[in-house]
């Protein structure tokens, strides 16, 4: 068993100049959530107390407290171990030289570095060490490229089953509800009917016209714009499929075809409404949000240059640094400025808002930011109400 003692020779000969590092070390516990019970206990050394607060670089985690969603203890040691300085809050998503994740599953944006590494090709791992012989990172989540898991221990490593890894890439949203409601105004309802292309005769989906395009399934556009990328989406769902033909309505997909369409066209749409010219922090925002403005986005309602999209992603950017009320001011901005548009206008003047029409999914969308205004703004007197008591 090493002895408290040598650890602090094994960071002198690691880490320059971290004498004073480990002398502030209970300093370092007195403001660590994690080891705040710690931080007053004059048994334990300097040594330890740095050990646990620093995060130890003899791979000895720290159990994280109750409620956490990162392994902080696990980042400071990477830094100290490359004799770098200690970012505030959260640093790195994933060790280099372990290959750990150091954000938690539930962690709000887990789902963004999972994207990233497996874009890049890497596979996803949870750490299974046996039950005669396991340690503090038995369970966690890993990725490694080839390369990094050519180097590996791959006994004590599972891969996380595909279906999993692909939920969480999109661990936010509520893909069964998003896929409802996308579905709910992109078509008539049932969705088995003529007027979404339906023939009961060969229980086909078909090309139908609206507004002058072309559409096949759930709201899936296949000419203009959008005929390229609808037609390697196809490729992928049905690749028996004639392109050509399709088009021409000679042929037709299946419903389970229809229905994966839609979810990889949704998918597509979450990555583009994530975009930092769109909403980058949707992932914050309650669900009945995130739903309306992937819509919004889907429609093409929402553009990168208007106003409306400004103001919302100005009103998340508050949210995220906890200013309410600019948050709501931006909130409320949007809705005003949302139905300040020309198609809406002419809208106004030869159709009533019914069911199912493009002019109700715009007034939908409004309704949706003067939701979640009148919220925050609820948020807001609240605590000034608990305040004055």
């Amino acid at each position: 068993m090493t002895d408290q003692n040598d650890y602090y020779e094994q960071y002198i000969t690691k880490v320059p100049d971290i004498t004073n590092t480990i002398k502030e070390g209970r300093n370092a516990a007195d403001t660590d959530p994690y080891l705040v019970s710690m931080a007053g206990n004059p048994s334990i050394s300097n040594d330890v107390v740095f050990k646990y607060s620093m995060g130890s670089m003899l791979q000895d985690p720290v159990t994280p407290p109750l409620g956490a969603d990162y392994y902080t203890d696990r980042m400071k040691g990477y830094y100290l171990s490359i004799g770098e300085p200690v970012p505030q809050g959260d640093g790195i998503s994933r060790r280099p030289d372990t290959g750990e994740f150091l954000k938690m599953e539930h962690h709000p944006s887990f789902h963004l570095d999972i994207r990233a590494v497996t874009d890049l090709g890497a596979t996803i791992y949870r750490r299974n060490d046996p039950p005669a012989n396991r340690s503090p990172f038995h369970n966690r989540i890993y990725s490694f490229s080839p390369e990094e898991w050519s180097k590996q221990d791959q006994s004590i490593f599972d891969p996380v089953p595909r279906n999993t890894v692909e939920e969480w890439r999109f661990k936010p949203y509520n893909m069964p509800a998003l896929r409802e409601h996308i579905t709910q105004t992109e078509t008539y309802q049932p969705l088995r009917q003529s007027r979404n292309g339906w023939n009961s005769n060969t229980e086909l989906f078909y090309p139908y016209s609206v507004d002058g395009h072309s559409i096949i399934g759930i709201g899936t556009k296949i000419d203009g714009n959008r005929e390229e990328e609808s037609r390697n989406l196809v490729a992928r769902v049905a690749p028996h499929i004639n392109w050509n033909e399709l088009k021409r309505g000679e042929i037709g997909l299946t419903e389970d075809e229809v229905r994966e369409l839609a979810d990889i066209e949704i998918k597509n749409q979450i990555l583009k409404t994530e975009r930092s010219n769109y909403f980058p922090l949707i992932y914050r925002c309650p669900e009945y949000l995130q739903n309306s403005l992937i819509n919004g986005v889907f429609l093409t309602f929402y553009r990168p240059e208007h106003k409306t999209t400004r103001f919302i992603r100005s009103a998340q950017e508050a949210m995220e640094d906890g200013d309410l009320e600019r948050s709501v001011s931006f909130y409320r901005k949007a809705a005003n400025e949302s139905l300040n548009r020309g198609d809406y206008r002419d809208m106004e003047k030869t159709n009533p808002a019914v069911e199912g029409t493009t002019q109700q999914r715009y007034e939908n969308y409004k309704k949706a930011l003067t939701r979640r205004a009148n919220e925050l703004q609820r948020i807001i007197d609240s605590q000034t109400e608990g305040g004055s008591v």
